[in-house]
Parts: C-alpha cells; sequence; structure tokens
C-alpha cells in the first residue's frame, strides 16, 4: 500500500478503497440529530471523505458541501453521488467569508495538530455554528489504539494524533449544546481492532516506522490475541457557536 507523506495524517488516500468497509456508517439516530440540527442552512462539511456523512445527509435534504484534502477519498464520493465537493487544504478554506451557516466536522479533530489554523478558518467561512458528534467509548479493557499510542510513547515515539478530539475542544470551549443520541452495547473482537492496525488503516500508524511498528504490534498480539470485551458507545451532538471559538483561539 502507498504510505502517505509523512505528516499529512489527514490525507486518507492510501485507504479510500477500503475506508467504507472500516468505519461505521452513519446511524439513523446521528442522522436524525444532525437532520433536526441542521435543516434549513447551509452546512461545508470538513473532512467529507467518501461521504459517509454528505450522502445521506442530501439524501434527505440539507444543504451541505463538503471539501477534502484527499482526491481518492472524494473519487468515493462521488461515485456514490454526493454532490458540491471540493478539494483543499482545512485549514485554507477556498470560500468567502461567512459562506456558510455552519461547519460540520465529526471525527477528525484528533486528526489536526494545527486547532488555531482549523478555527480560524472554520470561524471565517461560518455564520453561525460548528457541529459535530463525538463517542465516548466505555468498557472494562482499553482498545488497541489506545494501547498501541501509549506503546509508541513509552518508546520515546510521539503519539501521531490526539488521544481525544471533540471532547478535548469541548473541555477548552464549552459547546452551546452536548445531547446525548443514543447509547449501544456491543462485543468487540480484539482480533479483528488488531488486524486494522497491523495493516495501518488507521491514521495513528502512518508515520510510524515499519520496525517500531511490528515491534509494538507483536506485543499488542501477545497481550491481546483472541480476547473479547463489551463496549459501550454513547453518541452526543457537539454545537458551538462560532463566536465563543473565535475568543479562545489564541489559547489552543
Amino acid at each position: 500500500m502507498r504510505k502517505p507523506p509523512r505528516g499529512v495524517l489527514a490525507n486518507f488516500d492510501p485507504v479510500a478503497e477500503i475506508y467504507d468497509d472500516t468505519r461505521e456508517k452513519l446511524s439513523p439516530g446521528e442522522l436524525a440529530a444532525l437532520t433536526n440540527e441542521l435543516r434549513g442552512t447551509t452546512t461545508l462539511e470538513i473532512a467529507v471523505g467518501t461521504g459517509r456523512l454528505a450522502k445521506p445527509l442530501q439524501d434527505v435534504g440539507i444543504d451541505l458541501a463538503g471539501i477534502d484534502v484527499s482526491s481518492r477519498m472524494l473519487l468515493r464520493a462521488k461515485a456514490k453521488g454526493t454532490r458540491s465537493l471540493a478539494r483543499g487544504e482545512v485549514t485554507h478554506l477556498p470560500f468567502k467569508d461567512k459562506a456558510f451557516d455552519n461547519v460540520l466536522a465529526v471525527h477528525f479533530l484528533h486528526l489536526v495538530p494545527d486547532w488555531p489554523g482549523l478555527l480560524a478558518e472554520v470561524t471565517r467561512v461560518a455564520r453561525h455554528r460548528l457541529v459535530s458528534i463525538y463517542t465516548r467509548t466505555t468498557s472494562k479493557a482499553r482498545r488497541p489504539r489506545e494501547i498501541y499510542m501509549e506503546k509508541l510513547e513509552k518508546r520515546g515515539f510521539p503519539a501521531p494524533v490526539r488521544f481525544q478530539g471533540e471532547l478535548l475542544l469541548a473541555e477548552k470551549v464549552r459547546p452551546r449544546k452536548m445531547e446525548l443520541i443514543e447509547k449501544t452495547t456491543e462485543t468487540g473482537n480484539m482480533s479483528s481492532m488488531l488486524d486494522m492496525l497491523e495493516k495501518k488503516w488507521l491514521a495513528v500508524t502512518w508515520t510510524v516506522p515499519d520496525k517500531l511498528h511490528r515491534e509494538v504490534m507483536d506485543e499488542l498480539r501477545r497481550e491481546l490475541v483472541e480476547k473479547t470485551v463489551d463496549y459501550t458507545y454513547e453518541n452526543f451532538l457537539l454545537v458551538w457557536r462560532v463566536d465563543d471559538l473565535a475568543e479562545k483561539i489564541e489559547y489552543l
């Protein structure tokens, strides 16, 4: 598999072909919550990817455009029938000031090292709100991805992505709305999660040298192989006013 440029964590070109098969689809609860929040407004989704959110939202009448740095992900989105797509960097959005009512960013903030740059653009192009969904996961065991990152740090390799995204932003800038959408419990198979890490399908692995990656994966396999654990997922709708974010950019 072709490796992404070092340091470009948010470019998902290398996994575009398998992305939809390895990520959860937008749930009915998430779709309903976002539809209610965005109906009657104009929205830009940053990191639109393969249209995982954009296509179902457009199908129910949401006026939504999307932008992504990955040309391959955008081709997948276009093939599904997703409309109004553009290619570009989220820290240099090619849109006029206050071009949209809202910006939508879901499961993306943990990939962005430059939060001030990102939020400066969000607050520039949006008139009213930043909308997101945060998934809180609880279980008796931690997910392999988190343990992988900890093992990297213990070996002196800084974590390639943040442990938290939307929740960390909510701690720094209080959202105007934090609403529980749904709560589900399922059994997670450690082997399948380890497979995703080992194949470098997750962004956390992309800048890790192959020798170090194999060393950490061998250790994880010995500790976790064949284990299963029950996970509880809670999905929250988060909404910030862009004025609130603009006031705190310099502190992020």
